[in-house]
């Protein structure tokens, strides 16, 4: 089945984004593909295999440089104690084939991966390196069946995993009993909290916009569920992605302690590079109605990931002088340098991967409170903490206001009819719509910045124009 343009394009650009950043590469095999026990955090619009895949083949990629570099450091580093009178010759030697090295392979991720395989003309998620490695194959073939569909293991405090930064959080109570006077002695009519959700994903669907996706999801903290076979079949293996229907609908009506019934409703634009997401909890008590939503947003991805879109299509050698060239030569001494602890690392990395499986394996055994929630996506470890158009922050703006008027409307106009006094409420929807942001937990939020997390900060910054061009070998 073909992708969705938003779901191609997030894609596209998470793959060029471990090509251009190491360290997210570094991320993605070490939380995605390698891990055992570990849910995965909810990824919207994005293929996580092929993720994985361009992760690995970097990742590859970038050993075979620096075990090059580091066997030609070794190489002539005896010369140097041999022959005192040739050092500097031999240091040039040294530097030079290092340069070498290191433009050959910016010139291969340049010109074959980023311009060719993940320019939006050809890019093709099919064609997705495969590993030659028997086990990450199998670890590739792990990744798709722990991929979460209705149930969110999280790590840590907040739930809301996935949705990038927490930024507004609402909650109201309506006194069921209380009926607007129909009829002396009236009562209000019953309900269920099953009906009411139907109400409001039927005044949803009216907004009529193509980006709204309304998902129903089980959130369940990963230190909860070790003997709860409903989330975990087996506690040496990962968590399950997927709950019955009939679970979800219970929990939608009885809400349990740990685990915990949200309608996600995700809102994307600009190619799905800004998803807000309003996490909405229906309660029904026997004298009451609770309705909690909160916003995360997701801002557009890190700048350096988009310069696939705006790497010229030039010919190799004038791309080579004038920009590889150039970017390798200021690249290769630290490169140089650190490939010796790089290769070090990875001598020593099937040791300390086995260490921290048994550590894992025995922690699970003798039932340590081993955590098995998600930590972070990819797609937040990818996003930027500000805004690159103004209209980006309105946007986000039309999607909040418009979403929240609508769910209040609707539980409103539900109530209404069932002659139960909204009065209440409809004054907290006025306050809700009016007060703009409200910032709950650790989160800030200052004009067109983003930034969530505990001490975390943002400056006000609108950025303008295109992104610059990046160098191929740019490593951060």
């Amino acid at each position: 089945m073909k992708t969705r343009a938003a779901s191609r394009e997030l894609t596209r650009h998470l793959c060029a984004a471990v090509h251009l950043d190491s360290r997210l590469a570094a991320a993605v095999i070490k939380w995605v593909v390698e891990d055992r026990h570990r849910a995965l955090a909810p990824v919207e619009g994005v293929d996580l295999v092929v993720v994985a895949r361009h992760a690995l083949a970097a990742h590859q990629r970038r050993a075979v440089r620096d075990v090059v570099l580091a066997a030609t450091f070794v190489g002539i580093l005896p010369f140097l104690f041999a022959f005192p009178s040739a050092t500097s010759a031999l240091l040039f030697l040294l530097f030079f084939v290092a340069w070498i090295v290191v433009l050959i392979e910016g010139a291969f991720t340049r010109s074959k991966i980023l311009i060719r395989d993940l320019s939006s003309r050809y890019f093709d998620p099919e064609a997705a390196p495969e590993p030659s490695n028997p086990r990450l194959a199998e670890c590739l073939v792990r990744v798709t069946a722990k991929q979460s569909e209705n149930v969110i293991v999280y790590s840590g405090y907040s739930p809301f995993i996935g949705g990038g930064g927490v930024l507004d959080g609402w909650s109201v109570s309506v006194d069921t009993t209380k009926s607007v006077a129909r009829e002396v002695g009236s009562t209000p009519d019953p309900f269920t909290v099953q009906e009411l959700h139907s109400a409001v994903m039927v005044g949803l669907a009216k907004l009529q916009w193509v980006e709204l996706k309304a998902t129903e999801r089980i959130f369940v903290s990963g230190l909860d569920v070790h003997d709860d076979r409903r989330f975990l079949a087996d506690p040496s293996g990962f968590p399950k992605g997927h709950a019955d229907p009939e679970l979800v609908q219970r929990l939608l009506g009885t809400p349990e302690d740990t685990a915990r019934h949200y309608t996600c409703i995700h809102i994307s634009g600009w190619r799905g590079d800004l998803t807000a997401t309003m996490y909405l909890r229906l309660a029904k008590y026997p004298e009451n109605l609770f309705v909690e939503a909160t916003w995360s947003i997701l801002a557009p991805l890190k700048p350096l990931y988009q310069t696939v879109d705006s790497l010229p299509d030039e010919p190799l050698f004038d791309m080579i002088r004038k920009r590889i060239a150039p970017q390798a030569l200021a690249a290769t001494p630290w490169l140089l340098l650190r490939s010796i602890l790089i290769v070090l690392a990875m001598i020593t990395s099937p040791l300390r991967r086995a260490k921290q499986e048994k550590l894992e394996d025995k922690a699970i055994e003798d039932q340590l409170g081993f955590d098995y929630g998600a930590v972070r996506s990819v797609r937040e470890m990818a996003a930027d903490d500000k805004y690159h158009r103004y209209f980006q922050r309105l946007d986000k703006e039309m999607f909040v206001k418009t979403v929240q008027d609508r769910v209040l409307t609707t539980v409103i106009n539900f109530l209404d009819v069932r002659g139960i006094d909204t009065s209440s409420l409809s004054e907290q929807k006025t306050t809700i719509l009016n007060n703009g942001i409200m910032l709950s937990g650790q989160a800030s939020l200052q004009a067109g910045s983003v930034a969530a997390g505990e001490h975390s900060k943002a400056s006000t910054l609108i950025r303008r124009g295109a992104p610059s061009s990046a160098a191929a070998t740019s490593e951060s």
